[in-house]
């Protein structure tokens, strides 16, 4: 049921505005990365998700994008003794659309 009511939501965007309509897309990628990456295993987003990382619920008004995409790619840059692994190596557009993703959560 969710997920037809975000492909209705990006719908209806999309006959008011093409450029809206490639953001849901590509957040809907970003959410698809995260899940494949299994970063729900280590962060919880809206009480969903394991309790191992920081809960990322509205990360999007705490860290700028330059910040999130150095945490995915080198976590221990922010924090030495974290356990999150990082990412670096995943292409350049996963990582673009996971970080569209992470800071759309406010």
């Amino acid at each position: 049921m969710m997920k037809s009511k975000s492909l209705a939501c990006c719908a209806i965007l999309f006959i008011m505005s093409p450029a809206v309509f490639v953001g849901c897309e590509t957040h809907s990628r970003g959410k698809q990365i995260y899940q494949r990456e299994k970063c729900v295993d280590c962060h919880t987003i809206k009480g969903k998700g394991g309790a191992v990382g920081p809960n990322l619920t509205y990360v999007g008004n705490k860290r700028s994008r330059e910040y999130i995409l150095q945490q995915i790619k080198d976590p221990k840059s922010h924090n030495v003794n974290t356990q999150m692994p990082s990412f670096k190596d995943l292409p350049d557009q996963d990582l673009k659309d996971l970080v569209d993703y992470i800071s759309s959560l406010k």
